[in-house]
């Protein structure tokens, strides 16, 4: 009887269950239907903005070539540094302040010696006047320079004191040909000169005590050979301004005329030798040159110099009475100043 009535209560309750509606959930606001339902809460609209782009993955390029590093060597010489000179005439006038040295070769204790004293510090000039060829063909230039000294002083000589005086007069004339400067390697250029020279060279000395009077003296002229190399080094740094360096060398050939003299009251004794006398000069210079870009065709020239004459004579006789024939030297040394004009 139970499991009859327990049929009938389940079977009333699937007719109750087929009459009603299951209807699904009505959709949430900004969803839509069909699709996934959200697990958290709905986003706040914002207004004026719409759905947040997705962005495109970013195209990586592989990596390209570095760039080559230069490096720009500010000596690297280039044709602006070369100065530049045209065809036509130039002139250079040079101021020079020296230190001359006479180096007598007679020993100071020989009996016929002149009395000589040290030369005084000096000043000298050296002109030059010279034409430029068109197209690198070299130039022309002739030179003249001048260097007198002298001394005054006492000398003790064989227990007796002489007021003596000592002068030296030199004479250069020059005629060269030369080329204008070319390159060697960067930042550096060379010029030569070659020609011939003309020379003199003129020194006495004089003591005097009382009525007693001893004098020498040397008179030399040759001519022979020039020759001069120059290096520059121009300074890149320094629009215009370049260190230099030369070397000038002549040998001549010449005759030197020595002379000794004695005297005392009205006596009188005078002995003259001639010889025939090859003289080599040396000489060198440093410095630095500017050339202007305001003032064109100036170069401006500062510089120390230094020069020899070799077997030059000496003042006095030998021990036998004749003229000393041993060779004496002279040389000076000291700052110069020199200007040319390019016209």
């Amino acid at each position: 009887m139970r499991n009859v009535y327990f049929m009938l209560v389940l079977i009333g309750s699937g007719q109750v269950l087929a009459q009603v509606e299951i209807r699904p959930p009505r959709p949430l606001p900004g969803t839509v239907p069909g699709a996934d339902a959200p697990t958290g809460p709905a986003p706040v609209p914002v207004p004026g903005s719409g759905p947040a782009a997705v962005p495109s993955p970013l195209a990586i390029q592989p990596p390209g070539p570095l760039p080559a590093l230069t490096y720009e060597d500010p000596f690297v010489a280039t044709p602006s540094l070369l100065p530049e000179r045209d065809e036509g005439w130039y002139v250079t006038d040079e101021l020079l302040f020296a230190f001359p040295t006479l180096t007598n070769q007679l020993p100071a204790t020989a009996p016929f010696r002149v009395p000589q004293v040290d030369l005084k510090t000096t000043f000298g000039f050296h002109t030059e006047i010279g034409y430029r060829f068109a197209e690198d063909e070299g130039l022309v230039a002739l030179g003249y320079r001048l260097l007198n000294a002298e001394g005054i002083g006492t000398v003790n000589q064989s227990g007796l004191n002489l007021s003596t005086k000592t002068r030296l007069a030199s004479n250069l004339i020059d005629l060269d040909y030369g080329v204008l400067p070319y390159e060697i390697v960067p930042r550096w250029t060379g010029s030569w000169r070659l020609g011939g020279r003309l020379a003199s060279l003129y020194f006495d000395s004089r003591g005097v005590n009382g009525d007693f009077v001893l004098q020498g003296s040397n008179n030399y002229l040759g001519s022979g050979i020039h020759a001069q190399y120059e290096l520059e080094r121009r300074i890149a740094l320094v629009q215009g301004l370049s260190v230099f360096g030369w070397a000038d060398g002549s040998f001549l050939i010449g005759e030197i005329q020595q002379r000794y003299r004695t005297e005392l009251g009205s006596s009188v004794a005078l002995l003259t030798a001639r010889e025939q006398r090859n003289v080599p000069i040396l000489n060198a210079q440093l410095g630095l040159n500017y050339r202007p870009s305001s003032l064109p065709g100036f170069t401006f020239t500062l510089g120390y110099t230094y020069e020899q004459w070799f077997r030059i004579g000496s003042l006095g006789l030998a021990g036998d009475g004749s003229i000393a024939t041993r060779k004496g030297s002279f040389s000076w040394h000291g700052p110069f100043l020199r200007g040319q004009f390019d016209f």
